[in-house]
C-alpha cells in the first residue's frame, strides 16, 4: 500500500508483553484529538488492541472468514468500527489454536486496503500493532506495506526487548531490500532499569536511529487500562499521558526520509552492552 499525500502508515512492534497494544492505542487516541481520522488494525490473534476505544470488542476478520465463508470488500468495510473516542478500529485476530494461519488473513486485509483506496484512502494515518516479534510471513505484512511505512521499535532497557527489537531490525534490512518500510525510531517504554536512558539512547544510535519518545512508568495506565480506556483519554495530564500524547505529535512530524535502514547489533555486543549497564558492572 502506497500511502497517499498527506497520509501515513504507522507500525508498532517489539517483544510481546512490551506495551506494544498500549502505546499505540494511546498514540491513536492522541492523533485523532489533533483531528487526524485514524484506522488502528491489531495483528494478533488475541484481537485485544482495539479493547480500549470500544464498549463492547469488534468482531475480528478472522470471525467473519469463519462465519461466511469468505471476505470481500464490503464486509471488511462494515468490520471497521469507530471507537467512543473516535479511533477507528479492525481487529484481524486468529483461528482456532492449530488450525489456519492468522498471518493469511493479515495479508489478505491489506490485499483488500490497498484495492478498496476509496474506503482505505480516506484514513490520514493508519497504526498497525504487530503481534511481539514476529518478522516473517504474513504477520510481517504490514512491515513490506512500502517504502513510505514508519517501523517504531518499542523496547525497555532490558536485554530480552532490546534482542527482541535487536532482530526486528534485522528483518527490516531484509524486507526493505524488496520494497519495505524503515525504522523511524525507538520508542522506549521505560522500566526505571539501571542506565536505562543511556543504554537505550546508544542502543537507537547504534541502530542508526533515534529513540523517539520516552515513556514513564505511571501508575495511572495501568488504571485507565483497566477500565478499558486510554491514559490520554482518562488522564490526560499525568507523566506518561504527556509523554504519549508528544510521541504522538512527533510521529506525524516524521517524514519517511528520516526513517532508516537501520544497522542491527551482533548479539555479542548488545549483551555486552546491557551487561555494562548492570549495577556494580563496570563500563
Amino acid at each position: 500500500m502506497t500511502d497517499s499525500p498527506g497520509s501515513r502508515t504507522i507500525v508498532i512492534c517489539g517483544k510481546g508483553g512490551i506495551g506494544k497494544s498500549t502505546i499505540a492505542s494511546n498514540l491513536a487516541v492522541a492523533m485523532s484529538r489533533a483531528g487526524r481520522r485514524v484506522l488502528q488494525v491489531g495483528c494478533d490473534p488475541k484481537h485485544d488492541s482495539c479493547s480500549g476505544h470500544c464498549d463492547a470488542p469488534p468482531g475480528t476478520v478472522m470471525q467473519g472468514m469463519e462465519a461466511d465463508g469468505r471476505l470481500d470488500r464490503q464486509r471488511l468495510r462494515d468490520m471497521v468500527v469507530r471507537g467512543r473516542d473516535g479511533v477507528h478500529c479492525l481487529e484481524v485476530g486468529g483461528p482456532q489454536p492449530g488450525v489456519g494461519c492468522a498471518g493469511r488473513a493479515i495479508t489478505l486485509v491489506l490485499d483488500f486496503m490497498r484495492e478498496d483506496l476509496e474506503f482505505f484512502g480516506g484514513f490520514d494515518v493508519r497504526i498497525f500493532d504487530l503481534l511481539g516479534d514476529v518478522v516473517c510471513g504474513g504477520f510481517a505484512a504490514p512491515m513490506r506495506t512500502g517504502p513510505d511505512a514508519l517501523i517504531y521499535l518499542v523496547s525497555s532497557g532490558e536485554l530480552l526487548p532490546m534482542y527482541a527489537a535487536n532482530n526486528i531490525a534485522r528483518g527490516v534490512v531484509n524486507l526493505a531490500r524488496r520494497g519495505g518500510g524503515r525504522v523511524a525510531g525507538v520508542i522506549a517504554n521505560l522500566r526505571a532499569t539501571h542506565e536505562e536512558r543511556a543504554l537505550l539512547g546508544g542502543f537507537a544510535q547504534a541502530l542508526g536511529t533515534r529513540v523517539a519518545g520516552w515513556i514513564p512508568r505511571d501508575a495511572r495506565v495501568g488504571e485507565a487500562e483497566s477500565v478499558k480506556r486510554a491514559v490520554v483519554d482518562l488522564f490526560p495530564d499525568c507523566p506518561a499521558s504527556r509523554a504519549l500524547t508528544d510521541l504522538a505529535a512527533a510521529v506525524l512530524a516524521c517524514r519517511p526520509d528520516e526513517a532508516v535502514v537501520p544497522t542491527p547489533l551482533a548479539d555479542d555486543v548488545l549483551q555486552a552492552r546491557c551487561a555494562a549497564a548492570r549495577p556494580g558492572t563496570s563500563s
